[in-house]
């Protein structure tokens, strides 16, 4: 076996093993925030244990490096520790038809909306990239006046 693929096996092995290890954790996850709410119930006096999202956020954004996904499955987290799990699909809805009705963050939407659309029109309106001789094909950004064969 040459050495190329044995680096091959080892890696994916390890990402296997990492799969595995990935796939526990939020299966552990998972369990205890179902686990806490049919212990604690809807009393609301989770202690310690309403930490568990943000520790869930700051773990899921450290190994992901994503910010955005991280916010949601925390929130996830938290919708399961203090709904039952048939509950949790009509907590959900309420929950984001509450947060974009909100005026403030529709405004926020349509303000990043639009600025993220006017910069992509931008970036695609870019002048074109120059050749490889030098030259570009519209003779764009030369002092000199043009000179075509």
């Amino acid at each position: 076996m040459s050495t190329s693929t044995e680096a091959g096996i080892n890696l994916s092995q390890t990402r296997l093993s990492e799969t595995i290890a990935v796939s526990l954790i939020v299966l552990a996850v998972i369990g205890f925030a179902l686990y806490s709410f049919q212990t604690i119930g809807s009393d609301g006096s989770f202690g310690l244990l309403s930490l568990l999202p943000t520790l869930v956020v700051i773990a899921t954004a450290l190994y992901t490096k994503r910010t955005i996904e991280s916010l949601f499955i925390g929130v996830l987290v938290g919708l399961l520790m203090t709904n039952s799990p048939a509950a949790f699909i009509p907590a959900l809805g309420t929950t984001f038809l509450d947060v974009f009705m909100n005026d403030t963050v529709a405004w926020i939407f349509i303000a990043c909306g639009l600025m993220g659309s006017m910069i992509s029109l931008v970036t695609l309106g870019a002048a074109p990239k120059p050749s490889a001789a030098g030259s570009p094909p519209g003779c764009i950004r030369r002092r000199a006046p043009c000179s075509r064969p």
